[in-house]
């Protein structure tokens, strides 16, 4: 048996050529042999009919071809294929769609630092002394700083340099700047309703062109850069409000702790009282008190004083100690804002910058 199209030899019963892949059933073989005899086939015109009619083709084209037996079926053709989409697929957006938040890209960068705790508690006790404070803002300074410029790297081993304490002194300068504007709005708050939302609100402000004044000079190795009005003013106007969560959230969440700690503390100390004064220890204490006030009121009252003195004294310890961590989180925050939303910033100071971070120069 042989096949009718290429004439490949087949065995008696093959439905399809094994060279050509086409269909053989119904087909005569030519050759010299005669075909085989089925008792089952019509005889007779519908006979000659059946053998006159040609082999039928695939819907996908030629059984040898795209779509036969032996190959897949073929796909949609170029055109098509450009107008479609197979579903499922959707197209890559890049690291923006999974990019964290600024807040989110710094903490990342701190917890992910070699050692990251013990420098931040370092950070944090150096904020509580006078003049160390400006060191270890200036360290957080010039941290973010390399972020807005787009360095990598993790917190530096270098804290006291004369980078870090300058730019500590400006932020100190530009704090004391924004005491004096906030002080100026106060008789605002005479405004029912109105009067304190409008502070606050200003108060955020100022925090915010604060801290992109003192990145901004941190970048450009400039004081005065740090008082472009109008350029910052400008920057601040992408992207408010990641700006102000970068700037602002970090405090208040120091802010929150620290109030959550002082009203533990009073809670504690108002129950101690209302224990003591259901006891008969009260009554003396209270006799002894008015006997001591009426005996020596001065001293009385100085004492007084000297405690409500450390009372505050430990409040405002514990809000630098705090401080420390906002600073170091807020100010690489800002790093990464100016670096994604302020990106003019980040060309004009990378020209003439050496490519090692400012902490370790």
């Amino acid at each position: 048996m042989e096949c009718p199209h290429c004439g490949n030899p087949l065995k008696d019963g093959a439905r399809f050529c094994g060279s050509c892949g086409k269909p053989v059933d119904g087909a005569a073989a030519p050759g010299p042999h005669h075909p085989s005899v089925n008792p089952a086939a019509p005889a007779g015109p519908a006979a000659a009919e059946g053998a006159q009619r040609p082999a039928p083709v695939p819907a996908g084209g030629p059984a040898g071809g795209p779509g036969g037996p032996f190959y897949p079926p073929a796909g949609p053709s170029a055109a098509a294929a450009g107008s479609q989409q197979p579903y499922g697929i959707q197209p890559s957006g890049g690291f923006g769609f999974s990019q964290p938040g600024c807040l989110g890209a710094a903490w990342h960068d701190i917890t992910s630092s070699p050692g990251w705790f013990k420098r931040i508690l370092l950070l944090m006790a150096f904020n509580c002394v006078p003049f160390l404070n400006w060191y270890a803002n200036g360290y957080c300074i010039q941290w973010g700083s390399d972020r807005a410029v787009g360095m990598q790297g993790p917190m530096p081993i270098g804290t006291f340099s004369k980078r870090a304490f300058l730019s500590g002194l400006c932020l100190t300068v530009l704090s004391i700047m924004g005491f004096f504007a906030l002080f100026a709005v106060m008789p605002l708050t005479w405004i029912p309703f109105i009067g304190l939302p409008i502070i606050i609100v200003f108060g955020c402000f100022v925090d915010m062109f604060k801290g992109l004044a003192v990145m901004r000079m941190a970048m450009f190795d400039r004081f005065g850069e740090a008082f472009e009005l109008s350029d910052i003013v400008q920057k601040s106007r992408r992207r408010m409000g990641s700006l102000f969560a970068s700037a602002c959230v970090p405090g208040i969440i120091v802010g929150a702790v620290l109030w959550i700690i002082v009203f533990i503390l009073l809670v504690s100390s108002m129950a101690r009282v209302r224990y003591s004064s259901d006891t008969m220890s009260w009554a003396y204490n209270h006799m002894a008190d008015i006997q001591s006030f009426a005996s020596d009121p001065v001293g009385y009252i100085m004492r007084l004083l000297i405690a409500f003195s450390i009372w505050i004294t430990v409040l405002s310890l514990l809000f630098k100690f705090f401080t420390g961590f906002a600073q170091a989180w807020s100010f690489r925050a800002l790093g990464h804002w100016i670096e994604r939303y302020a990106p003019e910033w980040k060309a004009q100071a990378r020209q003439g910058r050496p490519d090692e971070p400012t902490a370790q120069r």
